[in-house]
């Protein structure tokens, strides 16, 4: 993408309850602890022992995965707002969820730089990169 030089059509959204991958052969009760994998992007059952996982919430449902990247819906613990950009192409493209992305110009985001952006909630074709910005 280039920079903007017009006005834009600006989308937002929150976010509340929402469908994340998980890895096969994980198993998630509803009502616990889910954590986010800050480094591939999966949602997992939160442990000790991994300074990768951030708590998001609670599983809304159970589930025994048996294919890697099975949905499963989680109750995030608070509303998340996020504001959709253009996805950079390429080996610039953001593919991980709950990563940092970063500002590429001022409509488009990427998985690489020095100026973060905010962290990665969702990843559209048609929507873009849902981006929650970096608190002050």
């Amino acid at each position: 993408m280039t920079a903007a030089v017009s006005a834009r059509w600006a989308r937002y959204d929150t976010i509340r309850y929402k469908q994340f991958p998980m890895q096969t052969g994980v198993t998630a009760w509803q009502g616990t602890m889910c954590a986010a994998d800050v480094v591939n992007g999966w949602v997992t059952p939160a442990v000790s022992g991994n300074g990768n996982l951030i708590n998001i919430g609670q599983f809304d449902e159970s589930i025994a995965v048996a294919v890697s990247g099975q949905l499963i819906n989680v109750c995030l613990d608070h509303e998340i707002k996020v504001s959709w950009y253009n996805n950079a192409t390429g080996g610039s493209a953001v593919t991980t969820l709950f990563t940092n992305c970063y500002m590429l110009d001022n409509q488009t985001v990427a998985a690489s730089g020095t100026a973060v952006a905010g962290r990665v909630w969702a990843i559209s074709a048609t929507k873009g990169v849902a981006v929650e910005a970096t608190s002050l």
